[in-house]
């Protein structure tokens, strides 16, 4: 099965690139993509479904494009992402969750956002304040630029719990052999 995102992604792509790079860093993406690429970014409706080939695409021009002058270009556009997708009150009840609870509601949030793959969480050790996790999305491959945007997306995700010195890093890739994409994290958490 193809993966596909819902529409509301390019519309942040848009957005963040428009508020980070003005309108001429989104022109300077829209015309070096496929036509279809670019109609998506420029005109995606949120609630529709749109290749994640699409989508790779998109992120794969942006890195190109930005990534000699910030190397973490992607990281914080997912950043981004994660902020504008957990908005108002949802914010809220993140910031009461526990990590653990968040954890335990990543597949149905996935569900929410991508047709396809499998996404988990799961604290793997607590010492104190100290807490280790991993993130793992299999059945799945959203292209290599997208694992970078999810390691913004989940810096955001934990942060809004309340955690602090948030750390994620990409720990097995199906592109390079594995069976799965994960990524650890570890924070302090109050």
């Amino acid at each position: 099965m193809e993966l596909k995102d819902r529409g509301i992604l390019p519309r942040y792509m848009k957005s963040w690139l428009i508020e980070k790079y003005g309108e001429d860093g989104l022109s300077k993406i829209t015309k070096v993509l496929t036509p279809d690429a670019r109609e998506m970014l420029l005109n995606s409706v949120p609630h529709e479904w749109y290749s994640s080939a699409l989508i790779e695409e998109v992120y794969s021009v942006i890195q190109r494009e930005f990534s000699a002058d910030d190397p973490d270009v992607l990281i914080s556009l997912g950043y981004f992402v994660g902020e504008r997708s957990v908005k108002g009150f949802l914010s809220f009840l993140f910031r009461l969750a526990s990590l653990e609870t968040g954890l335990r509601r990543i597949k149905p949030l996935w569900e929410k956002f991508h047709k396809g793959g499998i996404a988990s969480g799961e604290l793997i050790e607590r010492n104190g304040k100290q807490i280790r996790g991993l993130f793992k999305v299999e059945g799945a491959r959203p292209g290599e630029c997208s694992c970078k945007v999810i390691n913004g997306i989940l810096k955001y995700m934990i942060a809004a719990t309340g955690a602090t010195q948030v750390n994620v890093e990409k720990k097995t890739c199906i592109y390079k052999d594995d069976s799965f994409c994960s990524w650890e994290f570890q924070c302090v958490k109050e």
